[in-house]
C-alpha cells in the first residue's frame, strides 16, 4: 500500500502489463467556484474536459481514466503561495485580508488528513474504479449540490456571500477611519 500511496505523487502510473489506468487529481474548486481562484479553477475545469475527452478516446486502446475530485485535504499546497500585495489604489482593498488569509489556506473549510485521502485514493485505483471518484472534506456534499442545483445557484450563492464579506469590510474600514463622523453608525 505504501508504494502504491507513493506512486500517486508521479501522477499518472502503470499498474501492471494488462491494466494501464491513467489519473488525474481535480478538484471540487471546479464545481464551487470559490472567489480569488479563477485560474486554480479554470485550470481545474480544464482538466475535467480532459478527462471526460480522454475516457472515450482511450477505451478502445483498453486504458482507463480515473479522476480524483478532491475536497478539502490537509496539504502544503499553499506553503509556497505568496500573500497578495494591493497598490494603494486598488478596488480590492476591502477585501485583502480575505484575500491574504486565502493564500495562506485559511478558508474555514475542515480538511481530511491526508494519510486518509491518499488510502481512499488507492483502494479505487486497485479496484480498477474508472470515472470520477470524490475523495476530501465536503466533496460529497459538492458532489451532492452539483447535481440538484443549477450553477447558477452556486454561483449566486458564492455572489451574495463574497459581495456581503466585502460590504463589511469596506464599512469596517470607513468606520476606523471615520473618526466619530457618523459613519460609525451604519
Amino acid at each position: 500500500m505504501a508504494s502504491a500511496i507513493n506512486s500517486l505523487q508521479h501522477g499518472p502510473f502503470q499498474m501492471n502489463s494488462d491494466a494501464i489506468k491513467r489519473l488525474f487529481i481535480a478538484s471540487t474548486a471546479t464545481f464551487t467556484n470559490p472567489s480569488l481562484t479563477g485560474i486554480y479553477n479554470a485550470s481545474k475545469a480544464a482538466l475535467h474536459m480532459l478527462d471526460s475527452t480522454l475516457r472515450l478516446e482511450l477505451a478502445p486502446l483498453h486504458i482507463s481514466v480515473l479522476t480524483v475530485v478532491t475536497g478539502a485535504i490537509e496539504t502544503s499546497f499553499m506553503n509556497n503561495i505568496k500573500e497578495p500585495q494591493f497598490p494603494p489604489n486598488s478596488h480590492y482593498l476591502a477585501i485583502e485580508e480575505k484575500a491574504k488569509a486565502l493564500a495562506r489556506g485559511e478558508d474555514g473549510y475542515p480538511r481530511t488528513k491526508r494519510e486518509i485521502y491518499a488510502e481512499n485514493v488507492v483502494k479505487d485505483v486497485l479496484a480498477g474504479k474508472t470515472g470520477k471518484v470524490w475523495h476530501g472534506a465536503n466533496a460529497t456534499v459538492t458532489r451532492a449540490v452539483n447535481v440538484v442545483a443549477p450553477v447558477w445557484v452556486v454561483v449566486c450563492h458564492h455572489l451574495i456571500l463574497f459581495v456581503a464579506d466585502s460590504l463589511a469590510n469596506f464599512l469596517h474600514q470607513d468606520r476606523i477611519l471615520s473618526s466619530g463622523t457618523g459613519m460609525d453608525k451604519l
